[in-house]
């Protein structure tokens, strides 16, 4: 809980900052801009249980991703997989694997409101593969001139079912992070922290913390520039 309430401060920080940038001449409007990369996450999952002990596992996960946008057309991509350890004496490791894929509309070149599937699957006790609707809002304010970039995500599942047992499934959260590479710059790095709580089956819940790195190349095509 103490996660989500950092998360949710340095949230609305940004986006205080962001609608200080909106107000300034010269933003770039939305172009044409193509970028694929690698990540690897340092990931943490804290299950509670009804009635039951706390379960923490940790570890880290590797994947793809890939962004688009074309106009005021926005689409993004994400793939990890990986090997969690159970902190507890003498637990096992459980194999993960993440996936997410969205579209939406992307006004301005620091705003984009995006919704689509993600998916995952914790392969310990049985747990069933997860499939959420999600809708975000995405921010970015540059902080050096095509240098580097904040960033600041948040949103929630609209719907959502675990596969194997069909029930109701609820998360939010969000992810806030700094970007290095400018539009014009074929090469970026971006870092990120990620949390997202999650409603499970019987009244327990999870809660995910990811701190992940990205670099790749990127194929600018063109802007314009708003006066």
């Amino acid at each position: 809980m103490n996660a989500c309430h950092r998360l949710a401060r340095r949230v609305v920080t940004l986006a205080a900052v962001l609608a200080c940038a909106h107000a300034q001449p010269g933003v770039a409007q939305p172009g044409e801009r193509l970028a694929l990369g690698v990540s690897a996450a340092r990931s943490q999952m804290r299950t509670v249980g009804f009635g039951s002990e706390p379960e923490q596992l940790s570890g880290f996960l590797l994947g793809i991703e890939g962004r688009a946008s074309f106009w005021w057309l926005h689409a993004r991509g994400e793939y990890r997989q990986g090997r969690l350890d159970r902190e507890s004496p003498g637990g096992s490791a459980a194999e993960v694997i993440e996936a997410r894929a969205s579209l939406g509309i992307r006004p301005f070149s620091w705003l984009a409101l995006t919704a689509g599937p993600s998916f995952s699957k914790v392969g310990i006790d049985g747990y069933p593969l997860v499939v959420r609707w999600q809708v975000e809002l995405h921010g970015a304010v540059p902080l050096i001139q095509g240098i580097a970039s904040g960033f600041a995500s948040i949103g929630g599942s609209v719907a959502g079912t675990d596969v194997d047992y069909g029930s109701p499934f609820r998360s939010g959260g969000g992810e806030v992070g700094l970007l290095l590479g400018g539009p014009d710059r074929p090469i970026w790095a971006r870092l990120g922290y990620r949390v997202q709580r999650e409603n499970l089956l019987g009244g327990s819940w999870q809660t995910a913390e990811t701190t992940h790195l990205a670099v790749g190349v990127s194929v600018p095509k063109r802007s314009t520039q708003r006066e």
